[in-house]
């Protein structure tokens, strides 16, 4: 089935989007790269919305400040996000990048991402759903992210189906909501093949980098899990 394009009035059909807001290049693949190629595969538009550029990656994660610069890292990570969902097959009209910086989501919170989140999911209407992270989740970016979000349906007066995310969720008990799981198995092979076109996070940049950002501990659920887990 052909992803729907247009309106409602020139499809003839019912237009069904999924919205899925990924605070750094590789979240969208990593939390919901199965379902995203399922959606896709049942005619469904997704529009994927990337909050941060991840600039600072290498040099939170492990004091890398040359070899890449961040400059340089957020170039490669767009890319290497354009090519991930390529693999899981979204057309790149369908990307929207923001390229917030991290250290601008301290504030109130993230007030310098609320605006153009909120144009973003206005851009992308009509919305039937949409994947955005877990206020538990234990990465501060995300959970800055989930309040913008938050307070963007609120300004729009949208009310999709909301599926809330974890990526990092060592040490955090079972989150409020309704658990609910997407078998992913059958498209497994697609979702690992576009994880690992983020080269820059689960490999070796230069010879400067020792270790990846994301080490194979933390990627084999996400490598081999045939369950994608959401939260209503």
């Amino acid at each position: 089935m052909d992803v729907c394009r247009g309106s409602v009035e020139e499809s003839g059909t019912e237009c069904r989007t999924a919205v899925v807001i990924a605070p750094h290049p590789d979240d969208e693949t990593l939390a919901c790269g199965g379902t995203i190629v399922h959606r896709l595969r049942a005619g469904w538009r997704v529009v994927v919305v990337f909050v941060t550029d991840g600039r600072r990656s290498h040099a939170q994660v492990l004091d890398i400040h040359q070899e890449p610069s961040p400059d340089e890292l957020a170039v490669i990570r767009r890319e290497e996000a354009r090519a991930a969902c390529s693999v899981l097959g979204i057309p790149a009209d369908d990307l929207v990048f923001l390229g917030i910086e991290t250290s601008a989501l301290a504030g109130i919170p993230g007030a310098a991402a609320m605006a153009p989140v909120r144009r973003a999911i206005r851009d992308a209407q009509p919305v039937s759903e949409l994947f955005m992270p877990h206020p538990s989740d234990g990465h501060a970016t995300h959970r800055a992210i989930h309040a913008v979000v938050k307070e963007a349906l609120s300004a729009l007066r949208l009310s999709p189906v909301l599926y809330r995310y974890l990526v990092w969720s060592e040490g955090i008990e079972e989150p409020c909501g309704a658990r609910v799981e997407m078998n992913i198995a059958e498209v497994l092979p697609i979702k690992r093949a576009a994880i690992e076109c983020y080269t820059s996070q689960v490999g070796l940049l230069t010879s400067a980098q020792r270790e990846p950002v994301l080490d194979d501990a933390f990627l084999a659920p996400f490598r081999q899990s045939p369950i994608e887990a959401f939260w209503r």
